[in-house]
């Protein structure tokens, strides 16, 4: 089922419907085509601008307060999710007003969002803190009173097989296939990203390359699954018969703060003696795009499992202890190859190598195929929130990122309560220092410490506290 409301590539209907419903980015900031081009200040210009109240005024707003991290990097502006309380009726975008202790208050626009598997709800917002605003406390109220017309920040359009996402000067992204594999291709894959784009349009991504034919841009798949001890196949790089990947939902929206896209997939066993099929694992991935800045983009991946039949595990391989299995990223050819995890150059592969980020860079093809002359990269941040953090990695100059969860040992699918997997992908100019990498990822696992304070109008809940990181 394919779900894509008010936001086909090319309707003028659909914008402005979207823009009546208020779930795109902001004619006030000065109109289309700069999104892709803003830095620090740009973003700021974006998201962040001026001082003035905007909205209502009064105390009928919703107001969250938190501390800004004391170790936010400077000059850096990176996605902040908000918790809202459930008896907030909130619009899916609407405006806040930022508030540190002894600074002028800013304004801004943000985008909500019902977080999947738990059914909360949060509102992100680009964030940037000044260096003397760290730790200060902020308090930062939700205005239901947008003013300005807002615009999406990215074009999606399916084609009944991929979902490609551009920006707002049409130069691609992402691309994700979710729909039936095609018949040709040396395996039946579905379910990931390719291609992957730089910020100067360089692919970074590769698929079925000769060395390894099941390698497919951006993927996530386990080399084992069980069911009560018995194998039913591998998804990593799938036999005849066994497990196949079945699409079924896709939806997506463009806001002005992220767009976002959620497939669902099912794992599906194929019994040897039968030929009879079964599903036994529903695979969901859910994706938000945020503003590019100068430096990089920011894409989150989040990946939930729930096992359709009680007896379900996963694992990655037991060969030579490797236990690659998970999240990897498969990048295409590049010269002047660098691995950094956590900030350390490494000179050789990393097999169970621990670590709260990696970042791969290189000098790859132009768009037109010619040999670069500019390196870049990516860098998969791992969530504080992930099992087993900070996660083992496998690491090749070759080409590969893994994030290897669970690794050797078989990690147990409820049937209940789904395992949410969050990552987020950072996609930068130059290499991980000058693409800022590890300011991003101190960004990313900040806490802010948020509390959620009840307001005269905005519904009756008590004030609650919650360390959820962005």
């Amino acid at each position: 089922m394919i779900n894509a409301p008010d936001n086909q590539e090319g309707s003028s209907n659909a914008r402005q419907r979207m823009a009546r419903r208020g779930t795109a980015r902001g004619e006030w900031i000065g109109g289309r085509g700069r999104t892709a081009r803003l830095g620090v200040t740009g973003c700021l210009a974006l998201l962040l601008i001026g001082c003035n109240a905007v909205g209502r005024t009064d105390s009928h707003g919703w107001v969250v307060t938190g501390i800004a991290p004391v170790q936010w990097p400077a000059d850096t502006v990176a996605p902040v999710a908000i918790p809202l309380s459930p008896a907030w009726d909130v619009p899916d975008v609407l405006a806040a007003r930022i508030t540190f202790d002894d600074r002028p208050a800013r304004k801004a626009v943000v985008q909500c969002e019902r977080m999947h598997g738990t059914g909360d709800r949060h509102a992100w917002v680009m964030m940037h803190v000044e260096p003397e605003e760290r730790g200060q406390h902020v308090t930062i109220e939700l205005l239901p009173d947008l003013e300005q017309v807002v615009q999406p920040i990215y074009a999606l359009n399916y084609d009944g097989r991929s979902l490609h996402v551009r920006d707002d000067l049409g130069r691609p992204a992402l691309t994700y296939v979710h729909g039936t594999p095609l018949a040709d291709a040396p395996y039946p894959f579905t379910s990931y990203f390719h291609p992957i784009f730089g910020l100067d349009g360089e692919i970074l991504t590769d698929v079925y390359p000769a060395d390894h034919r099941h390698h497919r841009g951006l993927f996530c798949a386990w080399v084992r699954h069980e069911h009560e001890g018995t194998s039913l196949g591998s998804w990593w790089q799938p036999r005849s018969g066994g497990v196949r990947s079945v699409p079924e939902e896709l939806t997506f929206h463009s806001g002005p703060v992220f767009a976002r896209f959620h497939s669902r997939h099912w794992l599906v066993h194929r019994a040897a003696d039968s030929g009879d099929e079964a599903r036994f694992l529903q695979d969901d991935v859910i994706c938000r795009l945020y503003p590019a800045t100068e430096s990089g983009r920011a894409i989150d991946i989040e990946i939930a499992l729930l096992a359709s039949m009680p007896g379900i595990r996963l694992g990655g391989t037991t060969d030579e202890g490797k236990g690659y299995g998970g999240l990897t990223f498969r990048f295409a050819p590049a010269d002047d190859v660098e691995i950094r995890t956590d900030g350390t150059l490494l000179d050789d592969d990393g097999i169970n190598h621990r670590a709260h980020w990696a970042d791969w860079s290189g000098t790859f093809k132009t768009p037109e195929g010619q040999a670069g002359v500019k390196p870049s990269g990516a860098a998969i941040l791992v969530h504080p929130g992930h099992p087993d953090y900070p996660t083992e990695w496998l690491l090749r100059h070759y080409g590969i990122l893994n994030v290897s969860f669970p690794g050797v040992a078989m990690l147990d699918i409820s049937t209940d309560d789904p395992l949410i997997l969050r990552y987020r992908l950072w996609v930068h100019r130059g290499d991980a220092r000058a693409g800022r990498v590890e300011a991003q990822g101190f960004a990313y696992s900040a806490d802010w410490q948020w509390r959620v304070a009840p307001t005269e109008g905005a519904g009756n809940g008590a004030s609650r506290s919650t360390s959820d990181r962005s």
